[in-house]
């Protein structure tokens, strides 16, 4: 995790070992727990993700919505997705 000021850091949180649809929903889990866990350290509250993992890697988004929602429950950080738009 990098700080980015008093209450804001950058954390890379790796879905994958290789380009391509290769992205794991453990790996993701595992990653976002491990952040959530430094940040109830750190009394962060916030989390914001892309739909990480559901693009490129080929995850599914209502696999990887379900588990941040448990990490949600489980660490009691609020989970914040933002989307890119979709442009034509």
């Amino acid at each position: 995790m990098y700080p980015l000021g008093k209450d804001r850091f950058l954390a890379n949180i790796a879905s994958q070992d290789k380009p391509g649809p290769s992205a794991k929903l453990q790996w993701l889990f595992f990653g976002v727990a491990q952040t959530m866990r430094h940040m109830r350290n750190g009394e962060l509250k916030t989390l914001a993700l892309p739909r990480i993992g559901c693009g490129i890697g080929g995850l599914k988004w209502d696999e990887v919505e379900e588990a941040l929602k448990q990490l949600e429950r489980e660490f009691g950080v609020e989970v914040v997705i933002y989307d890119m738009p979709i442009t034509s």
